[in-house]
């Protein structure tokens, strides 16, 4: 599930780090990986999260885990 460095109170950190967030944000997540800083982005956010990787198999992957995570309709 993790493909770098970093964890989930990293995440929330940097996103601490931002000044003025919109209450209902848009973040685009480049170089999401399988979409672990992702989720924890969407967690700590809330808004949309735009997951994006050149490895189309890990958008496949984060996919898979949103529908079974949130019973989402494919």
């Amino acid at each position: 599930p993790q493909q770098g460095p970093g964890d989930d109170v990293s995440t929330r950190r940097a996103l601490a780090a931002v000044d003025r967030l919109p209450p209902d944000p848009t973040i685009l997540d480049v170089g999401s990986g399988p979409g672990r800083q992702t989720f924890a982005l969407a967690r700590t956010a809330g808004g949309t999260v735009v997951p994006v990787d050149t490895h189309v198999p890990f958008l496949r992957e984060m996919r898979e885990r949103s529908y079974r995570r949130h019973g989402a309709r494919r």
